[in-house]
Formats: structure tokens, sequence, C-alpha cells
């Protein structure tokens, strides 16, 4: 990727990766995957860039292992938010039939979905 110089949204990386596919002459139907942090503003720019090459922005979305794994080391070196992880116990055990039925739906996408459903589950 070249240097990006000035704001990182999602439209800006988008235009950015088109114009290095513009100039490598590559094709929707040449890219196998995109790996890249976890950052929203990558999952906007391969939406964006979707609309302008023939491409699956949610089957071809690899996030980062590495940035995967700083935060959970970080998150078990400096803690999390104490708060935050109460109300999502809080909001998990005041409704435990929905959290069940979260679930059981998960795994039957895994059993049963499409190749799309089961990447994004």
């Amino acid at each position: 990727m070249r240097d990006s110089l000035g704001s990182h949204t999602g439209t800006d990386v988008a235009d950015q990766i088109f114009d290095v596919l513009k100039e490598y002459k590559i094709c929707g139907n040449q890219i196998a995957y995109f790996a890249a942090n976890n950052a929203i503003n990558k999952d906007k720019a391969l939406q964006g860039l979707s609309e302008r090459v023939d491409l699956d922005p949610v089957t071809l979305r690899l996030g980062c292992a590495g940035h995967i794994f700083n935060l959970v080391c970080s998150a078990i070196l400096f803690g999390v938010d104490k708060d935050a992880l109460a109300d999502a116990q809080f909001d998990f055990e005041s409704d435990a039939d929905a959290g069940t039925q979260v679930v059981d739906a998960f795994e039957a996408t895994l059993q049963h979905g499409n190749q799309t459903k089961q990447h994004r589950a």
C-alpha cells in the first residue's frame, strides 16, 4: 500500500486501493482476500470498493490475527472496562432465553448456512 496522507476514512482507503488495482490491472476476480487491521474503516473501504470492483466485501475480508492477539493480550495484561463488562453480564443474565436463542441461531448457521452466512456469523 502507498503512504497515506490525510484522512483514513473508508472512502479514502477505498480510493487508494482502487488506484493500486487500476495501476496493476487487477480485476475483482483475481482478488482472493483482503487482510487488514480490524478497524471499521477497513470494512467500509471494502464496501465502497465493491461498488466499483466485482468482489464480496464480507467473504473476502480477513481480520488481522496479530491485531486480535494484541487486543486479547492487552485485555489480559491491563484489564477491561469493568463497568462495560458488568453491563454486558447484566444484559445477558436478564434475558437468558435471548442469549440461548442467539447461540442456537449461530450454531444453526454454522451447520446449515451457506458459505456467506457462515462467514458473517
